[in-house]
C-alpha cells in the first residue's frame, strides 16, 4: 500500500487522496483506516440503508413515523434551526469549500440533483415565472439604444446550434454580470460569450475580468 506523508491510496475504491480523507485507525500500521471516508460512509449507508427505518428498529416507539432522507432526519428536524445557524456559519466561513464540496457532490449524483431542482421548480411556478419576467427586465434595462441586437440575436442562436452540436448545453454568458454587488454589466454583443452551462452555473455573478479585488475566475 502506497502511502505518504501526505496522501494514500483507498483500498476499496483504489484512489488516491490527501491523508485527511482517511479517519484515523490507531490499529493500523500507519495510523489511518485502509478506506477513504467517502467509502466507509457509502459502506455504512448500504448496510443501515439510506431511510430511518432500520436505524431507529431497535427503539422504535408506536408512533414512530418513518421519513425519507438520511438515517437523523427525525433529530434534524428537531433540530432543524440549530443546524441551519450552524450550517450558515459554517459556509459564511468556508464559502469556497462550500461551493468546491457542492459541485462534487452534484458531479457524483447529477440524477438526483435534476430532480430536485425539477421538483423545487414545479412546486414554485409562480416564483419561476416572477424570476424569468425580473430577469427579462434585467435584460431590457442593461440594453443600452446602440447596443447591436443582430448580433445579440445570432449569439444566442449559436448557443443553441452548440448544444444540438455537441450533446451537451451550451448557454450564452455575461462575461461581466448584468447585477451583482459591485458591478453591473450592459446587456450587448461584446459582453456576451457561449460557454458550456455548468461552467456559467459555477461562475454564477461571481467572477468577471478585472475584477476589483483582482481575482479571475479560471476554466
Amino acid at each position: 500500500m502506497a502511502t505518504s506523508a501526505v496522501q494514500k491510496i483507498c483500498t476499496k475504491c483504489n484512489g488516491e487522496y490527501q491523508i485527511s480523507s482517511f479517519h484515523k485507525d490507531s490499529s493500523k500500521p500507519d495510523g489511518y483506516h485502509p478506506w477513504c471516508k467517502s467509502c466507509r460512509l457509502e459502506n455504512s449507508r448500504n448496510r443501515r440503508g439510506i431511510t430511518p427505518d432500520r436505524f431507529f428498529a431497535r427503539n422504535r416507539r408506536h408512533d414512530f413515523k418513518p421519513m425519507a432522507g438520511k438515517a437523523s432526519a427525525r433529530w434534524y428536524q428537531a433540530h432543524a434551526e440549530v443546524e441551519r445557524k450552524k450550517a450558515k456559519i459554517k459556509r459564511d466561513a468556508n464559502p469556497e469549500a462550500h461551493r468546491a464540496a457542492n459541485k462534487r457532490w452534484r458531479e457524483n449524483n447529477l440524477e438526483m440533483a435534476r430532480s430536485r431542482v425539477l421538483k423545487y421548480q414545479r412546486e414554485n411556478i409562480g416564483l419561476m415565472a416572477a424570476y424569468a419576467a425580473k430577469r427579462r427586465a434585467c435584460k431590457l434595462l442593461s440594453t443600452p439604444v446602440w447596443a447591436n441586437k443582430f448580433f445579440i440575436t445570432e449569439t444566442y442562436r449559436f448557443a443553441k446550434l452548440k448544444s444540438k452540436m455537441l450533446g451537451s448545453e451550451w448557454v450564452v454568458d455575461h462575461i461581466v454580470p448584468l447585477k451583482s454587488k459591485t458591478v453591473c454589466g450592459l446587456h450587448v454583443e461584446h459582453n456576451l460569450r457561449v460557454i458550456p452551462a455548468a461552467v456559467n452555473a459555477s461562475k454564477g455573478n461571481r467572477y468577471w475580468p478585472d475584477m476589483p479585488n483582482g481575482g479571475h475566475h479560471r476554466y
